[in-house]
């Protein structure tokens, strides 16, 4: 370090390769060996800081600092925020580079602004009046290139090249196909200048600036290009509005949308492994992977899919800016980190694609709020939440068994758990599993599980705590139980029950053996009275029997003579009958006719002319006559009436 001017050291920490150190003269220093890079806390700016005593790092890697107004965590130390409200009154930043000296520039509306720390750690804000830029002109975009210059995209204005160390400035206008820079970005002796209407591209050569324009008809997909990104392999992404991704190489410009829901892109990244992410506007993040872009398959773990800053920390990890905080995703070991509100990121609010990153890694974003910093770490994605099982109890007690076995009606438990995580305490994700129990891990957000009614059995609980949903891979926590069955479900119990269930069944057998005995004997004498009751039941309808034999043949006999009258009688009837039906013949025919003869010559008679006596003998006649006819008739309707 040199000289030291800041006087006595109180304590010293080790935070991964760099190194802590308490200065009662200006508060905390630390320092990177590797590179150089040190920063002071003041005092002034920190009340809290003042008069540090002594200091820890735990296995997690936060700063414990102990101080006579008590204890303070630094969270790992990775989030800053810088407070601008003493020196601007608008904190809403537009637009952030940091240049080759590590100042800060930022943009509001009030203006231009640099940001840097003085030899004390205080930080210093200073205005700058840039004669170029039009009056009431906003600078939307920054961008600090490796010559010291510092260009401003303006909105409708063109651009402003700035010279820091001399403040020498030119404005680019009429070589603008449009005066609105959205982004500037660049790559060795190359800037690039998205505007509303295509880009332009700056190309130093010696002491002079080449430029030259680009359009739909040089290939240009669309003329609203949101971010220019540089990749290692020299190839210029274009970000575009509803047009998808544009893509300049030495072959020339490339369009690509298929695979893309959404064609509205907001920014790029390249991680550690050189590949190209994309932050597609409502779709989160895209990848290129076998020559197209990807939906990435994690996209779940994202706390926001809306994100506003896409960018890379000098570990190769993804940074993004959300609302909700921000998401570092460590691609090699797929693994992510959430920071929030208990890491320093109050109000966050970013601005999009508003991000710039100094020469040490440590990465600058502007937010409507202010200046956040960020600084990655290398054991940042190395630590985890450690799990930690406290104990079991029963279900309605409060307080835990530690005993490894339980009675077996202790059989309804509540594990207790927690997961030691500094940065968010409440941000923990569980998962956990009861062998012999539990066929998969379960994932919970509690504090506790609830096992109700388990069955007497030997059981392992398992417990992994992780800052995301993503429990894989880590530490897992383990507590052996035991739960023995009752007495009745033991073998010794099962052995004696089988003596003894033995001796009762052969005692049962020799005690129904022997009524069985008794029984059989009583059976038996009732079998021969009853034989014998039957025999003379049997006697006795034997003589019945042949007495009905006798009887029946007697029957048979009469019935033979019944049979023979009968057929007597049938013959006499039928010759009756037929005797019957010849006189019904003559009655019908043979009587009838003479009598309606006799009837006939009566009425001839009563025609002729007679006297008193033969009128007398002729109606005598026709009486006589008339009554044989109706005695006729009635013996012919007898007869009918028989048949």
């Amino acid at each position: 370090l040199g000289s030291w001017p800041h006087g006595s050291i109180s304590d010293l920490a080790m935070e991964g390769q760099q190194i802590w150190a308490s200065v009662p003269s200006v508060g905390l220093m630390r320092y990177n060996p590797g590179t150089g890079y040190q920063e002071f806390y003041n005092a002034l700016e920190k009340k809290e800081l003042e008069a540090v005593t002594c200091m820890l790092v735990d296995r997690q890697n936060n700063i414990w600092i102990g101080s006579k107004s008590g204890i303070q965590i630094s969270r790992s130390g990775c989030i800053e925020p810088i407070d601008l409200r003493s020196n601007i009154e608008d904190q809403n930043i537009l637009a952030i580079a940091v240049d080759e000296q590590n100042t800060t520039w930022f943009s509001t509306k009030e203006g231009l602004f640099n940001l840097r720390k003085d030899a004390t750690g205080l930080q210093q804000v200073k205005k700058f009046s840039v004669g170029a830029i039009p009056p009431k002109a906003m600078i939307i975009s920054l961008y600090a290139d490796r010559f010291d210059n510092l260009w401003m995209g303006l909105y409708g204005e063109g651009v402003v090249m700035m010279n820091i160390k001399t403040g020498k400035a030119t404005r680019y206008s009429k070589e603008l196909n449009n005066g609105s820079v959205l982004n500037i970005a660049g790559r060795g002796t190359e800037v690039w200048i998205a505007t509303l209407q295509g880009v332009t591209r700056f190309s130093r050569n010696s002491d002079t600036l080449d430029v030259k324009n680009f359009g739909r008809e040089d290939g240009l997909i669309s003329d609203y290009i949101y971010q220019v990104f540089n990749d290692s392999n020299n190839r210029i992404w274009f970000a575009t509005d509803r047009a998808g991704i544009n893509m300049l190489d030495t072959k020339g410009f490339h369009h690509f949308e298929e695979g893309l829901k959404s064609k509205v892109i907001l920014g790029f990244a390249e991680d550690a492994l050189h590949q190209i992410w994309v932050n597609v506007q409502g779709e989160g993040l895209y990848q290129w992977k076998d020559n197209r872009f990807q939906k990435f398959q994690g996209q779940g773990r994202l706390r926001d899919i809306n994100i506003d800053i896409l960018c890379s920390d000098n570990l190769g990890n993804l940074i993004m800016g959300h609302t909700g905080g921000i998401d570092v995703y460590d691609v090699a070991k797929e693994k992510f980190i959430y920071l929030g509100e208990e890491s320093g990121l109050e109000n966050f609010i970013p601005t999009l694609n508003c991000v710039a990153r100094d020469t040490s890694g440590a990465i600058y974003i502007g937010t409507e709020n202010g200046i956040f910093k960020y600084s990655s770490k290398e054991h940042l994605t190395n630590t985890r939440p450690v799990p930690h099982i406290v104990g079991f109890r029963q279900l309605g007690e409060r307080e835990p068994l530690y005993a490894a076995s339980f009675s077996h009606d202790q059989n309804n438990l509540i594990v207790d758990y927690a997961g030691f995580w500094y940065p968010a305490p409440d941000d923990v994700y569980f998962q956990y599993k009861l062998e012999g129990y539990d066929k998969d891990w379960i994932t919970s957000r509690d504090f506790s599980a609830t096992y109700s009614s388990l069955p007497p059995g030997k059981f392992t609980f398992h417990l992994r705590a992780s800052s995301s949903s993503d429990c894989n891979g880590e530490e897992v926590a383990t507590y052996a139980i035991e739960i023995p069955p009752p007495f009745w479900r033991r073998y010794w119990f099962y052995a004696l029950s089988l003596i003894a269930i033995i001796l009762g069944s052969y005692g049962a057998f020799q005690y129904s053996e022997k009524r069985l005995i008794a029984e059989m004997h009583v059976l038996e004498r009732r079998v021969r009275e009853r034989t014998h009751e039957l025999q003379v039941k049997a006697e006795e309808i034997q003589a019945q029997n042949e007495e009905i034999q006798s009887q029946s043949e007697q029957i048979g006999t009469i019935n033979q003579n019944l049979e023979k009258l009968v057929h007597e009688r049938t013959q006499e009837l039928e010759r009756k009958n037929i005797a019957l039906e010849d006189y019904y013949f003559i009655n019908a025919h043979n009587l009838r006719a003479p009598v309606a003869s006799v009837l006939g010559l009566i009425s001839l008679i009563r025609k002729v002319k007679l006297d008193e006596e033969a009128k007398e003998i002729v109606d005598h006649l026709e009486s006589s006559a008339t009554k044989l006819d109706s005695v006729v008739n009635s013996i012919t309707r007898a007869i009918e009436r028989g048949h």
